[in-house]
């Protein structure tokens, strides 16, 4: 009985915008993780907005990553980030975007991250795919975090961006996208491994037991 694992925690917004993710980054002005409608998957996507201030100088960051995963990987195994984007009505200038996959040892001790190409350049105003591929290097890795990274923030610049359905999976390219809130189908189950919205969430492939007889006898 297969089962993929999709590691991200609330990955698709629809209880809220900001559970499980978080705010970090030198930058000096206030950034945005709104909820709002209109999603790729289900109802809900979340805009990220930040309008850079006079104390961004051109060398700040902003990072909006969620909830460490549990999972346990090692090093040299090849694991997709994927998330379904696109622009908002607002603006977006001046800065560098990417995916960004954190490693961490068992005691949750950053052990390295890698970083995608920049995206920002080739988002539109219509939902697209990105999705980059990481080999795990450097020390022992058990822990992983996918996150959105934004660097060269200089005063006036902004971002206004749409995301939806974000995946951390242990595959060498992107697959089709679930979380514990996915319809179950006759050959595949959808559940979160905890709290829903706020946990990962498995596929499991029961369609290898289809068609299945079981016969119990007595005496």
């Amino acid at each position: 009985m297969a089962v993929r694992t999709n590691y991200v925690y609330n990955p698709s917004y629809e209880a809220s915008a900001t559970t499980a993710w978080n705010f970090s980054g030198s930058r000096t002005a206030t950034p945005a993780a709104t909820r709002v409608s209109g999603g790729y998957v289900g109802t809900y996507a979340m805009e990220l907005t930040y309008t850079a201030g006079a104390g961004d100088d051109g060398t700040k960051d902003l990072l909006l990553y969620p909830t460490m995963t549990d999972a346990v990987a090692a090093v040299g195994e090849q694991w997709t980030v994927s998330v379904y984007a696109k622009l908002g009505a607002g603006t977006n200038s001046g800065i560098t975007g990417v995916l960004r996959l954190y490693q961490y040892d068992a005691a949750s001790a950053g052990t390295g991250n890698q970083d995608s190409a920049n995206f920002i350049s080739g988002l539109t105003s219509e939902w697209q795919r990105l999705s980059q591929v990481f080999t795990l290097t450097g020390a022992t890795t058990v822990k992983l975090r996918a996150s959105h990274y934004y660097t060269s923030l200089a005063n006036g610049d902004g971002i206004d961006i749409l995301f939806d359905g974000w995946m951390l999976e242990k595959v060498a390219t992107a697959g089709t996208y679930f979380d514990g809130s996915t319809t179950d189908t006759g050959s595949v189950t959808y559940d979160w491994t905890g709290t829903a919205d706020n946990s990962p969430s498995t596929a499991t492939d029961i369609a290898s037991f289809t068609g299945l007889t079981v016969k119990h006898y007595v005496g």
